[in-house]
């Protein structure tokens, strides 16, 4: 397993230590090197890397606008900012970084973040591996989820809904309780085909054994009122019609 990394940075300098110090690594290369942030997102759209290493002041878009739309083209990957900034750590975790380095920084401590990469990356294929061989198994009631730290395996009969807002995918359970994932909304639709979840609008997924009540709200939305939750859900006119039919209500 190799893991691939871009690394973002406009001094050249900087650019230089980050790549030697990854190439040095067992596992990782480096396959692209760019100098802004625009460039950036270009990159991870067209080489779908693990990790990007990047910095925050850089020219054309800022490291933090650039990790937001790489957040939405591959929620899957590792954001890690190796710059001078400290006041932006709190941002930088609002867009899922998995870490923050700041300059100057120890190059062992690259190490130690590349290989915790590799032992979440390792632990993703084993639990993929795992979910494959179960499926079709009736009475899994399993999905398992990953954040940037760590797998969840939640009970579907415990998840009221997931929504994507602001850029986050958050997966919302009974008694209130909210895990935020890396997963796209159209991958956990696709996983959860088939297992009494229903897709109401770009950004609610809902389980339909939790509803109940649906009304207008303007002309073309409708509000789902969910069972475990005070947190209301939104359904298209269209999806609502289609909810209706399911539960034949004509």
């Amino acid at each position: 397993m190799v893991v691939k990394v871009v690394i973002a940075e406009d001094d050249q300098r900087m650019q230089l230590i980050l790549r030697k110090t990854l190439e040095g690594l067992e596992d990782v290369k480096v396959i692209q090197e760019v100098g802004d942030g625009l460039a950036l997102v270009e990159a991870v759209e067209k080489l779908k890397p693990d990790v990007v290493f990047l910095d925050i002041d850089m020219p054309r878009m800022d490291g933090l606008a650039a990790a937001k739309e790489i957040v939405d083209i591959y929620p899957q990957i590792f954001i890690i900012f190796a710059t001078a900034y400290a006041q932006y750590h709190q941002e930088a975790f609002d867009v899922y970084a998995f870490d923050y380095l700041l300059k100057p920084f120890k190059l062992d401590r690259i190490s130690r973040t590349m290989e915790r990469v590799k032992g979440i990356i390792k632990e993703r294929k084993l639990a993929k591996l795992y979910e494959k061989k179960v499926e079709g198994v009736g009475s899994l009631q399993k999905l398992m989820v990953q954040d940037n730290r760590r797998l969840h395996f939640l009970d579907t009969r415990n998840i009221v809904m997931v929504t994507r807002d602001e850029r986050k995918t958050k997966i919302h359970l009974t008694g209130e309780k909210v895990i935020q994932t890396t997963d796209s909304l159209e991958t956990l639709e696709q996983r959860l085909n088939g297992r009494h979840f229903f897709r109401t609008h770009k950004g609610y997924i809902i389980n339909l054994n939790m509803l109940v009540s649906m009304s207008p709200l303007g002309k073309s939305t409708y509000e789902l009122i969910l069972a475990n939750t005070r947190q209301t859900a939104l359904a298209t006119a269209e999806k609502a019609q289609e909810l209706k039919k399911r539960f034949l209500l004509r």
